[in-house]
């Protein structure tokens, strides 16, 4: 278990990060851009053997401390493609009684494509976090999107020792809302370790498509693929016309990142017929 939170407190931090892109010459270019420490934008390259952008937010700080906010908002052209990721897992810092919060907001034009994979998220001992996602889709753009949620520091003997973690996400396709997803949990609290909900799994992950190419052949290569994962406890329904969501639990981080990575191999090779590319941070 770890040690009680030192009594004194932490100044609280906004942080606002913007980025705007447009395809110019036939390029998805990033044209504008905003950013405040902690947070900032990384060199931005194209993906090798595609037309995609590479996005990486970096965070100069050890993580999110008590009562920081971190506001992103992505706003996607018609026709551009995105990559977006960070560059490390996120951690979240012992709260002083303050919440911490991550506000996401992504527009994306007709004809744009937003694949988003941010690292796993680890909430510290005494942590509190409360983040929203919400994506607006117009005409035939497409999102696809993961994330992974671990129990803490387990290698310090932290086990779902945080205080409360709550993540909301939200997509609406021309205005029209079309998923909803909270996951709340005070391990304190609830009765989460039993059947039904975590069982013995730590960690959880989610991967969503949203997208016209959706169908009921792509959703079954993606059931028949979670028999490649053993350790983890899978399965995979629509969620709306155009939608699917995966949903896992496992007790390895990387394990659920591998089958995460196998998900999105099988979305690109369905849409593109191409292999994922190579991705380096």
């Amino acid at each position: 278990m770890a040690l009680n939170p030192l009594p004194h407190k932490i100044k609280k931090r906004k942080s606002i990060l913007t980025g705007r892109f447009e395809v110019r010459n036939g390029r998805t270019t990033l044209v504008d851009r905003f950013h405040q420490t902690p947070l900032k934008i990384s060199k931005t390259h194209v993906l090798e053997n595609t037309k995609q952008l590479y996005i990486c937010v970096m965070d100069c700080s050890p993580g999110m401390l008590d009562g920081d906010e971190y506001d992103i908002q992505m706003d996607l052209g018609e026709q551009t493609e995105v990559y977006l990721t960070n560059q490390a897992y996120t951690k979240i810092h012992p709260s002083q009684g303050n919440e911490v919060k991550l506000n996401q907001r992504f527009e994306l034009k007709k004809g744009a494509l937003l694949e988003f994979f941010p690292e796993p998220t680890v909430p510290f001992a005494y942590s509190r976090f409360h983040g929203e996602s919400t994506f607006h889709l117009e005409e035939d753009s497409s999102l696809v999107t993961s994330e992974i949620l671990t129990p803490g520091r387990i290698h310090l003997g932290e086990r779902f020792d945080y205080e409360s973690f709550t993540n909301t996400m939200k997509v609406y396709r021309k205005n029209k809302l079309i998923a909803w997803d909270r996951f709340h949990l005070n391990p304190s609290k609830h009765q989460f370790e039993t059947w039904g909900a975590f069982e013995n799994y730590t960690h959880m992950g989610t991967f969503w498509i949203f997208s016209k190419y959706v169908s009921e052949h792509l959703l079954q290569l993606i059931r028949d693929s979670l028999s490649e994962s053993p350790n983890i406890l899978a399965g995979a329904s629509f969620t709306c016309e155009q939608g699917i969501c995966v949903r896992m639990l496992g007790y390895k981080a990387w394990e659920l990142q591998q089958c995460n990575h196998n998900l999105w191999s099988f979305w690109r090779e369905y849409v593109y017929k191409q292999p994922v590319p190579l991705i380096r941070k």
